[in-house]
């Protein structure tokens, strides 16, 4: 049986355009089998939101090493004490009043990351899980988000 994974929210970001920088949101719509109410990739599909565990952001932020995706990857969800790595795909998330399918654990690394060119290890790509809504609802900033057991 799995152990009990709970968190939160303390970040939510809408992509609106493209190359401009997201905008934090204390609160957003979820729309089922879309994503993000406004984000521009509220398009369905199985990558309609991103999650990122927030304290591999910070350690990014700090490290004085840069790679392709640690400078330009933003997700449209950050937490803090949730793992990540607990979390497998079909598994549902529940946060806020909406239920999401994690469709994907970890991102993949870019050829012409210098992580990937120097053999050196980005903490990012298994901080990152790729969700679907599964409810439509409603997610806020201090919402819990938890594995439904």
């Amino acid at each position: 049986m799995k152990e009990e994974n709970k968190g939160k929210i303390t970040a939510i970001k809408i992509f609106i355009e493209k190359g401009k920088p997201p905008v934090d949101v204390k609160m957003a719509d979820c729309t089922l089998d879309c994503g993000l109410q406004q984000d521009r990739y509220a398009k369905g599909g199985e990558r309609q939101l991103t999650l990122v565990d927030g304290a591999v952001l910070v350690q990014i932020k700090s490290s004085a090493a840069k790679g392709l995706c640690t400078q330009r990857f933003n997700a449209n969800i950050e937490t803090e004490n949730f793992d990540v790595n607990a979390v497998c795909p079909k598994d549902i998330l529940l946060c806020g009043d909406v239920e999401f399918e994690v469709s994907q654990a970890k991102k993949e690394c870019f050829d012409q990351c210098d992580f990937r060119k120097n053999n050196t290890r980005c903490p990012l790509p298994e901080s990152v899980l790729f969700l679907k809504v599964k409810k439509s609802g409603k997610i806020k900033i201090n919402d819990k988000i938890e594995s439904k057991l």
